[in-house]
């Protein structure tokens, strides 16, 4: 009887951070619930806390009747969070321990997973029993073995953000009744570990081989690996989905049947099946603190910094725009700044960032641009900068920097030197309108009816009324481009729209195409939210964007989650190399029109 396998990716028995003497988080997951009787199941537990130094006990298993213990491991990983705040920088070391218990079942039938208890220090755990159903297996044939997915790193130890290269092969015997093969999403399954990009044209390479004189289909695909975590890991196993090949003889009560017409009561089935690539352990190094300026600020390759201005020439208080881009081989997401001397005589504002990443003889060679609008406060001929860029470079093994400066010439402003904020004001601009004096007539005069004068009628009321609008008008408007010229937070909160529909509508041009699309939404949405609240839009990440929009109490709080599952839904499709179909890509452009709208209700 055949059967389809349904695989479930994630059984959330629990998740919870718990608040106890020691701080733990507990997850536990199982890989299957239905499965075939010669398969196993794989329970996963992880437990996370801060600066746990010591290792962490294994959980307790419950005796069972329905599963056997055929094996269980234990791996640590850690993850470094560095917060930088008006200057102050916190690190928050994340240790997490991985333990994976896998079960044989012992008959088929709906079945229990046993139990787990776990104890440390004040901590206690208690997991239920899980249901499994178990399919009883009929004969198959040419299966085992048949097929195998192979990850192969080329360094297995090496720093945090430096490149290393990875093979993914799907290996299949020649004779084997295997169809069906899915190309497993690399990508989306090493994300948590890595920043990945494809190297090629991201097709599978096929070919034949031969190993011990059986002939095997290799299909295979390279990728340029960027480790995002520090110490050491276990780079998990992942998915291959395949089908095996039935053929099947439907019973007959005419026994002449099966003697002359047996081809043609023969019946094909598949069966649904999965295996799992072998789990690789690596060393990431945590960069040196020798030679580390105090500047660094993460990046990790080998760059150089290029910088431009639109004038060299300008009046004290004028915008000044500056161009920086750092480009090489390397982790574009490692660059997270670059440091600007002697900004203080100038007003700087948030730099918009964007960036892009190209494959070149097998290497990932970026470029970041960092765009910077300046006004300086301090006149004559004066340097700006250096610009500089401190960064690690793996190659040589140790810190590096690249830097460039420009000369630039401030004339005096309107008014007088700049001051940070000033507005420029002439003294021509102020000056005596008249003297406000008049004298009392005595001379005689005829009596005249008063109420029918000019005065009281309607016209003249409007007449009187419009150079108070007027002057109230030109001190509004005033004001509003002094604003527009000094208050780069009022600039920002009113063009914010203006300039999240301009970034909507570039994507709706880029929707049938597909690229640059995600970049342009995710643009949209983040940019808008980052003008309204004046917060740095280049550096802005989701969990930063949901933190700031809980603070702000919406009325309305689906908003924050809708908001947050389209972003982190763009980023996959923006860094994971995910393909979307145009009807996907046209329900994130509504979703992010209908995210705005809301936006501007609440904000």
């Amino acid at each position: 009887m055949a059967f389809h396998r349904h695989k479930l990716l994630s059984v959330i028995l629990l998740l919870s951070s718990l608040t106890l003497a020691i701080n733990l988080g507990f997850q536990a997951s199982i890989d299957q619930q239905e499965i075939a009787q010669d398969e196993n199941v794989t329970v996963t537990i992880q437990i996370s806390g801060e600066n746990l130094k010591e290792a962490l006990p294994f959980p307790t298993v419950d005796e069972s009747a329905d599963f056997k213990l055929v094996s269980k491991n234990q791996g640590q990983s850690s993850s470094q969070n560095i917060t930088v705040i008006n200057g102050k920088m916190t690190r928050q070391l994340i240790n997490v321990t991985t333990f994976n218990f896998v079960f044989q079942p012992l008959r088929a039938g709906d079945l229990k997973v046993p139990g787990f208890h776990f104890s440390y220090q004040d901590f206690q755990k208690n997991i239920s029993p899980t249901n499994v159903r178990v399919h009883k297996v009929e004969q198959e044939s040419g299966v085992g073995g048949a097929i195998s997915l192979i990850l192969k790193f080329a360094r297995t130890s090496l720093y945090v953000n430096e490149q290393t290269a990875l093979t993914a092969i799907i290996r299949r015997r020649a004779d084997a009744n295997i169809g069906g093969v899915s190309a497993p999403d690399i990508e989306k399954s090493l994300s948590k570990y890595f920043w990945v990009k494809p190297l090629g044209d991201k097709k599978w390479q096929g070919k034949r081989i031969d190993i011990g004189g059986v002939q095997y289909e290799e299909f295979s695909q390279s990728y340029a690996v960027f480790p995002v975590m520090e110490g050491a890991i276990t780079v998990p196993a992942i998915e291959l989905k395949y089908s095996v090949i039935e053929q099947r003889r439907r019973r007959s009560r005419d026994p002449f049947d099966d003697a002359f017409f047996g081809s043609f009561f023969e019946s094909t089935t598949t069966k649904d099946k999965t295996k799992f690539s072998a789990p690789v352990r690596l060393n990431i190094k945590s960069l040196p603190d020798a030679g580390r300026h105090p500047e660094f600020e993460g990046a990790v390759g080998n760059f150089k910094l290029t910088a431009s201005v639109d004038k060299t020439s300008l009046k004290a208080g004028e915008a000044l725009n500056l161009k920086v881009v750092v480009s090489g081989k390397g982790n574009e997401k490692s660059i997270n700044a670059v440091t600007i001397r002697k900004k203080e005589r100038f007003e700087l504002f948030d730099p918009e960032i964007t960036s892009s990443a190209d494959v070149r003889g097998g290497d990932v060679i970026v470029s970041k641009t960092f765009r910077f609008v300046m006004i300086p406060q301090v006149e004559g001929e004066q340097e700006l900068g250096p610009v500089i860029i401190h960064f690690f470079n793996p190659e040589k093994g140790s810190y590096d920097s690249s830097s460039a400066s420009i000369q630039i010439n401030v004339a005096k402003g309107a008014g007088g030197s700049a001051a940070r904020g000033a507005a420029y004001v002439s003294k021509s601009d102020i000056r005596v309108m008249a003297k406000d004096i008049r004298y009392i007539k005595t001379a005689d005069k005829d009596i005249r009816d008063m109420t029918k004068r000019l005065d009281k009628t309607i016209p003249y009321a409007i007449i009187v009324i419009l150079p108070f609008l007027y002057t109230a008008f030109f001190l509004f408007y005033r004001r509003h481009s002094i604003r527009l010229k000094t208050d780069a937070e009022y600039v920002r909160n009113r063009k914010a729209r203006k300039q999240a529909d301009k970034w909507l509508i570039d994507a709706g041009k880029l929707l049938a195409e597909g690229k640059g699309f995600d970049d342009a939404i995710h643009r949209a949405v983040s940019g808008y939210i980052a003008d309204k609240l004046n917060l740095p839009n280049g550096s802005l990440t989701t969990p930063d964007i949901v933190a700031y929009l809980s603070k702000k109490h919406l009325k309305d709080n689906s908003i924050t989650a809708e908001i947050s599952a389209l972003l982190e839904e763009c980023d996959l499709n923006r860094f994971a190399s995910f393909s979307s179909t145009k009807e996907e890509r046209e329900g994130r452009m509504k979703r992010a029109a209908d995210s705005l709208v809301k936006l501007s209700r609440e904000l």
